[in-house]
């Protein structure tokens, strides 16, 4: 009998194909409602069949959703009246320069970019959206990404949060998360954010390697990671995540471990580490640089993981890891298929109605046509129905 198969993202389901495993043979509902007991759904019945399921990396994949579920199962419950969790995603697409592997929509300075009238259109954005709601939902968390959303001032970021406030109630404890960039931390005043409402940091430190910094065109190096992490730490900033990838240009097992210890060194309660791909419409899918063959991707992998494990940083998504279980919890909403609104340029958002109708909208890419047009239908650039 053929299982019906619902995927509610991909990344999981390609590190099943690698252990032989095909889309038929998987059931789940979203993760959340894919209980997974050594790989026995509750019933007994078996939820994964295939030739590689005794294969070390299938193992890893299958205890990475194990613990996923049991995070979830052991978090705090929702005092949101909704069936559906709520978050917000804002999207600053403006960034000092563009890396080579980054398929984000981010937009280079250039001349500068008008503050005032972003955080307005992203306020009518949200005004845009919150009209198609039928019901009154809290906010469990907030993300400010980018871009380079720490490339905003203190006062901008604090009257956008304000207003946000102004039109949805914020759960107990929200959490709000902001990206920033190691190579302009100098010139931001992270007191001032804490003040205005954030909480969170995630910093894009990529590596503590200055010539594999140099190949991913970054901005900083390593003295400025460091730095940066300690500038946000003694704002009093305690939650940060650390940004890192591996399998980068030339990078070897050793190396790849001596980043995960520099980034366990600094202290944070989070790291992200996941592996650089070569994504369409970026210059490294264009002029492809030399990466690791895929058996040191494997042991780079491995290692990754063995070291945050040993460390005390559990991993509850594919490439999320927590100590003292402090995840993200605007991640875990994505994973758990909540709703989640997305203003800004190139913002992504998927909303359920009262009777289960799923929307889905992307809006404009261009900053320039999308605060022309922000507030009103012509800035939507996709929208997807599903019932």
């Amino acid at each position: 009998q053929r299982l019906v198969i619902v995927v509610v993202l991909s990344a999981p389901i390609a590190s099943l194909r690698r252990c032989g495993i095909k889309e038929r043979d998987f059931v789940g509902f979203g993760f959340h409602q894919a209980v997974i007991g050594g790989g026995l759904c509750p019933s007994g019945t078996r939820l994964f069949r295939g030739p590689g399921l005794s294969q070390p990396w299938c193992q890893q994949t299958i205890r990475l959703m194990t613990t996923l579920h049991n995070a979830e199962s052991s978090s705090e419950p929702s005092t949101d009246d909704a069936a559906v969790p709520l978050t917000l995603y804002a999207h600053f697409p403006w960034c000092v320069r563009k890396c080579p592997y980054c398929d984000f929509n981010s937009h280079p300075l250039g001349g500068g970019f008008d503050e005032a009238g972003y955080v307005n259109a992203l306020v009518s954005d949200l005004d845009f959206e919150l009209s198609s709601m039928h019901q009154t939902r809290s906010l469990g968390s907030i993300f400010l990404g980018g871009g380079t959303p720490s490339l905003f001032s203190p006062a901008a970021i604090g009257s956008f949060l304000e207003q946000v406030e102004c039109r949805l109630p914020f759960l107990k404890n929200i959490e709000i998360t902001m990206e920033a960039n190691p190579g302009t931390v100098e010139h931001a005043d992270f007191d001032a954010y804490r003040l205005a409402g954030v909480n969170r940091i995630s910093l894009g430190v990529q590596s503590f390697d200055a010539q594999s910094l140099v190949k991913l065109g970054r901005i900083h190096g390593p003295k400025e990671a460091v730095s940066a992490f300690e500038l946000i730490n003694s704002a009093g900033l305690k939650s940060i995540n650390v940004d890192l990838m591996h399998g980068l240009p030339g990078q070897t097992p050793a190396k790849a471990l001596e980043d995960i210890e520099q980034a366990i060194a600094l202290g944070p309660n989070h790291i992200s580490a996941y592996q650089l791909t070569l994504e369409p419409n970026t210059v490294f899918y264009r002029y492809p640089p030399e990466i690791p063959a895929e058996e040191t991707l494997h042991a780079i992998q491995d290692i990754v993981q063995q070291t945050l494990e040993s460390a005390g940083y559990m991993q509850y998504e594919v490439s999320a890891f927590a100590r003292d279980g402090l995840v993200c919890r605007h991640n875990l909403n994505y994973w758990r298929f909540g709703d989640y609104i997305g203003i800004g340029a190139g913002a992504h958002g998927k909303l359920t109605d009262v009777m289960g109708r799923i929307t889905r909208r992307a809006k404009k890419k261009h900053p320039a046509t999308f605060i022309a047009t922000a507030g009103t239908p012509a800035s939507v650039n996709e929208i997807r129905c599903l019932t």
